[in-house]
């Protein structure tokens, strides 16, 4: 299958049918069906298959609209934010030849030119990735990476052509893309966030009458905080990006009580990895959940090693990532964290992840990250950086809280306590951010 697959079906079947919906301005089937040709027929008559574009656009239906096009037309298109200055200086590092199309690229005149021959093997999108680093790579994603897990995608989070997805965030964060080319892949409507806000986000879904939201559990949690009464209008609720912690799931099924909640993990190299539906999230809390439909996967060293269809070319048959896990006797999958963020304490090697999960039980705090800071004598020693729920709780409550609920070994000796925790677009804590004067 490819991306673009089924739009001209959509456009004959059901021509009128509004398809993306960004503020006031909306696009249906057939026009975003001839707006793709008449693109993808600019773009081939500039460049030949395979070639590379950098597309930067700050309405995200332009945005998708050039994307189609771009994988009609044979080529691979990275997608940038426009108000990004930096992260193209980056891309141009990688190859000189990427052309940059944004509001202002006028296309030369042509005649109409023939579109080439895609197959599921050729590359269309290349991913913007940074981890935990900052620094953005790119990795290249085929057609069948993406769309041999669109009818698994289907089974599990029910997303059809009758949904109005809701989506916050940008389109670089490839899982918000992949949601968005899923539901139009369906046949379904797109409804992106018009405003950063989360009350705003709480009258669009409303007055739009959205069905199935995705969101990153950062922004969950803010659209929770807006929430005044429990919605029932949804019936599909995903999340990914970061862990969704048992205190916002349990929140979420009270405001959407006709919701269906999951969660999956996964990254740019390997698309999905595991899911969790709420029956796993009510019985196993703190797991990332089961192996996605054609996904195996074992740890060694507790690092977690992956084979799927679904795997960027570069890495398959198998990527090792690096987060590091155990996998329990029914094959759930629990993370301890990543690779590079080990703490090393005098020798003891400590998991952040299994003190942040003492820390979202505490009933004084919204969020905690932990991370390890230079220490002369230990080498490390663990700091965390804390959101409050309340401003007057006092730092001697939460220490009291952790010394009743964590060994002496795993006590945050640091304690930062901050507005809001530094996030990425795909709502990964950004590390590179965390300081003790953050």
């Amino acid at each position: 299958m490819l991306i673009h697959e089924n739009l001209a079906k959509h456009a004959l079947n059901t021509p009128n049918k509004l398809c993306l919906i960004h503020g006031n301005h909306g696009i249906t089937y057939q026009e975003l069906n001839l707006r793709v040709q008449e693109i993808s027929k600019k773009l081939s008559s500039l460049l030949s298959k395979g070639e590379k574009v950098v597309l930067k656009f700050s309405s995200p239906i332009d945005q998708i609209c050039h994307l189609l096009a771009s994988s009609t037309a044979g080529t691979a298109a990275v997608l940038m934010d426009a108000a990004d200055t930096s992260v193209f200086k980056h891309i141009k590092k990688e190859s000189e030849s990427f052309l940059l199309i944004d509001e202002h690229f006028e296309f030369s005149f042509s005649k109409s030119n023939s579109l080439p021959h895609i197959e599921p093997s050729d590359l269309f999108l290349g991913a913007l990735s940074s981890g935990s680093t900052g620094n953005p790579k790119i990795i290249w994603r085929d057609h069948q990476s993406w769309t041999f897990a669109f009818p698994y995608q289907r089974d599990i989070f029910g997303i059809t052509e009758s949904d109005r997805v809701f989506l916050t965030g940008s389109l670089v964060y490839t899982a918000n893309l992949n949601t968005c080319l899923h539901a139009l892949f369906e046949g379904g409507t797109v409804v992106f966030a018009s405003y950063l806000t989360s009350k705003s986000w709480i009258k669009e879904i409303l007055y739009s009458q959205i069905t199935a939201i995705f969101m990153v559990p950062a922004h969950y949690r803010l659209l929770l905080r807006a929430s005044q009464n429990p919605i029932t209008s949804v019936r599909t609720l995903v999340g990914a990006g970061a862990k969704l912690d048992f205190h916002t799931f349990k929140e979420l099924m009270y405001v959407f009580p006709q919701g269906n909640i999951y969660e999956y993990f996964g990254a740019s190299e390997t698309s999905y990895v595991t899911y969790s539906a709420k029956e796993d999230l009510l019985r196993k809390p703190d797991s990332v959940g089961k192996a996605f439909p054609k996904v195996t996967f074992h740890t060694d060293e507790n690092s977690i090693h992956v084979m799927s269809p679904y795997l960027a070319p570069h890495y398959r048959p198998a990527a090792s990532i690096n987060d590091i896990g155990k996998i329990d006797s029914e094959g759930y999958l629990f993370l301890l964290g990543r690779n590079d963020h080990v703490i090393n304490k005098g020798g003891i090697k400590i998991h952040p992840a299994e003190v942040e999960k003492v820390l979202m039980n505490c009933p004084f705090l919204r969020e905690a990250v932990v991370k390890g800071i230079r220490d002369p004598l230990r080498g490390e020693t663990l700091a965390c950086w804390i959101v409050r729920k309340d401003s007057a709780v006092s730092i001697s409550d939460i220490k009291s809280f952790c010394n009743k609920n964590l060994p002496r070994t795993m006590r945050p000796q640091n304690y930062f306590p901050v507005e809001e925790i530094p996030k990425m677009p795909s709502g990964k804590v950004d590390y590179t951010r965390l300081c003790p004067h953050f």
